[in-house]
C-alpha cells in the first residue's frame, strides 16, 4: 500500500469516526420528531368513528343494535392512529444517516466551505493526485 492510499485510508477513518456522533444524533432526532408530528393523523383518526357510525345507521332498520359503551370506542378510536405514530417511529429508527450527509451537515454548520465533504469524497479514491491529497490534509 503506497503511502498516499496509507494517508487516504487514515484521512477516511478520522472523517467516519467525526461523522459517526453526528449521524447518531440526526438519527435520533428524526425519531423523535416522527413521534411528534401530528400532520396525517386526522384521516385515521376519523375512520372507526365514521365507519361505526356508517355501520350503525344502515343496520339500525334491520333491528340490529351496534351500540358499544365508550370505554371499547375511545381504545379503537384510537388504534389507528397509535399503530401510524408507532410505523412512523420504526421507519425513522430504521433510515441510517450516512458519513457523506453528516459531513456536510458539519460542514454547514461551521461554515468550512465543504471541506470535509470533499475530503471524505477523496478519500474513497485509488489514486488522490495532489490536488485530492491537499484537500485531503486540509
Amino acid at each position: 500500500m503506497s503511502d498516499d492510499r496509507r494517508a487516504s485510508a487514515q484521512v477516511r477513518a478520522e472523517l467516519e469516526q467525526l461523522a459517526g456522533p453526528i449521524a447518531a444524533e440526526i438519527e435520533q432526532r428524526r425519531v423523535q420528531q416522527a413521534g411528534r408530528s401530528l400532520r396525517g393523523l386526522a384521516g385515521p383518526l376519523l375512520v372507526f368513528p365514521v365507519a361505526y357510525l356508517l355501520a350503525t345507521l344502515a343496520f339500525a332498520p334491520l333491528g340490529v343494535d351496534l351500540r358499544l359503551p365508550w370505554f371499547v370506542l375511545l381504545p379503537l378510536t384510537l388504534a389507528l392512529p397509535a399503530t401510524r405514530i408507532w410505523l412512523r417511529r420504526r421507519q425513522a429508527r430504521a433510515r441510517r444517516v450516512g458519513a457523506a450527509h453528516a459531513l456536510a451537515l458539519l460542514d454547514r454548520e461551521l461554515d468550512l466551505h465543504d471541506r470535509l465533504s470533499a475530503a471524505h469524497e477523496f478519500s474513497a479514491e485509488a489514486e488522490p493526485d495532489g490536488f485530492q491529497l491537499a484537500a485531503m490534509h486540509d
